[in-house]
């Protein structure tokens, strides 16, 4: 370890590339400060120590000293903590990394754990009462009444900008101003003297002499004050209803802002014509509330049909119901009895053969059962298309009688059992998407790192790979025995070693998971193949078999099972409702 200099406090961002993530990547808005001239200085990495352990790889930095480039699930500065983000999603938002989970926190105008959630910014009156509101996703838009501006209305229209009042003041109301002028004078702009009624100070109305003085103004209907000029306030009464708003006018008013209403106060339900729309086919309509403005008719599905849409149908503002939702069919949970084909436990070191020079017509190709595999089909996959696959539970008990001559008084005889279970989970242990006849997996990061022969169980990296079997255990016995006295010896890891007579694999690791090739596009009454049952092993060796079998990593090192599959139909329990707090 390299003793610890003081240096400048640095903050460094790193990109992440090329599938790994630098020091801190495993979020990107970590900010990492190297050292700073008050504070003790962090101990420099040193990559002989390997620090990084084995979800990093550590890089040397003539700078900073060693550098862990972290697998994208993890963070840290030595790749030490699970970067929770890593597979999470915060749609507008940022997602912030924990000890044991992660949070989102959502840009402004978003809400919800995921920050998918549109904040609807028109609940809390986003135009001042002056104005129609529409929301938009992260905002909201004004529409402004008469007489007000501004993006949230709030704003009265100046309208003293384009009248003088001389020696009087101007005094501004909504949509319109009046001069208010000192005693005597009077007219529109405070330009005519009050002395007499020629000519007439009243800016509306009659002008009454008093003598052959100025009297009175005699108003009109709607309007008040010494000369008539201001217009008297016919919203006084709050005559407008259901939320629309007053508009003042000359002995009148107008309610603006009404929505699902008629009439001069708003205040008369549109109604809707007609009958709500029927039920949707696989499903049913309740009773109607009424036919005005807001009643509803809520629709239900029948069976484990899935509703989209809205519930419910609404009388809306134009007099015309909303759409009815749909019953669709979600998803097949099809359990599929296992058929055996072959199984080969092999070394992988070529030119290592299955049979090893001698295939006799039983070797490898023996049934085992009572085997089943349960997957979710999403009801997409009823007729030749794509549609979602999940694995959600699987028993496969592996029980074989392998002979292998090696020589003409030399042999192995290799007996395996094995019980491969993955227990039930609703929301299945692995993802994939039916294309055509096959299941094209997502993408999973367990593998061998480089040959079988470095693979156990204890070194599965990756927690949930979408393209993995997920709690996958294993338990087994191989034994080994000689013929005809003959010394016996098993191949492991390339060399004439003793296997052990005990070889029990339990743990818990992922999978990687081979397509699997359904027979039939109708998935319901098809079978499917994993591999090539029944092919001809003699030429085959273990590794050719990568990529295109089940492979079961064996404990003992340099040795591996392969498994053929086929698998009839046993049940289909036809539109499954899916869970709906499954994550891809």
């Amino acid at each position: 370890m390299r003793t610890p200099t003081a240096r400048t406090s640095v903050s460094i961002t790193l990109t992440c590339c090329l599938g790994l993530v630098a020091l801190g990547c495993g979020d990107p808005h970590v900010r990492i400060d190297v050292g700073t001239p008050d504070a003790q200085v962090i101990d420099p990495l040193d990559c002989a120590d390997q620090p990084c352990g084995r979800f990093g790889e550590c890089t040397m930095d003539a700078e900073l000293g060693g550098v862990c480039e972290c697998l994208p699930w993890r963070t840290g500065r030595t790749c030490d903590a699970f970067d929770f983000c890593f597979a999470a999603s915060c749609g507008s938002g940022t997602c912030v990394n924990g000890e044991a989970g992660f949070t989102c926190e959502c840009a402004a105008g978003f809400t919800g754990p995921d920050c998918s959630e549109d904040v609807d910014e028109c609940a809390g009156g986003g135009c001042s009462g002056h104005g129609t509101c529409t929301n938009t996703v992260g905002s909201f838009t004004c529409a402004c009444d008469p007489g007000f501006s501004g993006a949230t209305c709030g704003t009265n229209v100046d309208d003293c900008a384009s009248l003088s009042c001389g020696a009087g003041s101007c005094v501004d109301e909504v949509g319109r101003a009046y001069c208010s002028c000192p005693a005597g004078t009077g007219g529109p702009t405070c330009n005519v003297p009050a002395t007499s009624c020629s000519p007439s100070p009243c800016v509306r109305g009659t002008c009454v002499p008093n003598g052959s003085a100025f009297g009175s103004c005699t108003c009109p209907a709607g309007f008040t004050g010494t000369y008539c000029e201001r217009s008297v306030d016919d919203c006084a009464g709050a005559p407008c209803q259901n939320g629309s708003r007053c508009q003042d006018g000359d002995n009148a008013y107008t309610c603006v802002g009404c929505v699902g209403h008629t009439g001069a106060n708003c205040d008369v339900p549109v109604t809707c014509a007609g009958l709500p729309p029927a039920a949707p086919v696989n499903g049913s309509a309740g009773m109607a509330t009424g036919n005005n403005f807001g009643d509803t008719v809520t629709y239900t599905c029948d069976g484990n049909f899935r509703l989209v849409g809205s519930a419910t149908s609404t009388c809306s503002a134009n007099g015309t119901w909303t759409p009815a939702p749909t019953c669709e069919c979600d998803s097949h949970l099809l359990t599929y009895d296992l058929a055996g084909d072959y199984y080969i436990f092999a070394p992988v070191v070529a030119p290592f053969r299955a049979a090893a020079g001698d295939n006799e017509p039983t070797i490898n190709t023996l049934p085992f059962g009572p085997g089943q595999i349960t997957l979710r089909v999403s009801a997409n996959g009823d007729a030749p298309g794509d549609g979602p696959v999940s694995i959600v539970k699987m028993f496969l008990p592996l029980e074989f009688d392998q002979r292998i001559t090696l020589t003409p008084s030399t042999f192995i005889h290799i007996l395996t059992d094995i019980d491969v279970l993955v227990p039930e989970r609703a929301c299945g242990y692995a993802a994939g998407t039916l294309s055509g006849d096959s299941i094209a997996w997502s993408t999973c990061d367990v593998a061998p790192p480089g040959a079988i022969t470095n693979f156990t169980p204890e070194e599965s990296l990756d927690p949930d790979g979408v393209g993995c079997f997920r709690g996958y255990n294993s338990g087994g016995v191989i034994t080994c025995e000689n013929g005809t006295g003959v010394l016996l010896q098993c191949v492991t890891s390339g060399g004439l070693q003793t296997l052990p007579t005990l070889n029990i694999q339990n743990g818990e690791w992922d999978q990687k998971l081979v397509p699997f090739v359904f027979d039939s596009s109708d998935l319901t009454t098809a079978g499917f193949r994993v591999g090539v049952p029944g092919q001809d092993l003699t030429d085959v060796t273990a590794t050719s078999l990568l990529g295109s079998h089940l492979l079961i990593p064996n404990r003992n090192p340099g040795t591996a099972t392969f498994i053929a599959l086929r698998g009839t139909l046993r049940s289909a329990e036809l539109c499954a409702p899916a869970p709906s707090n499954c994550t891809p």
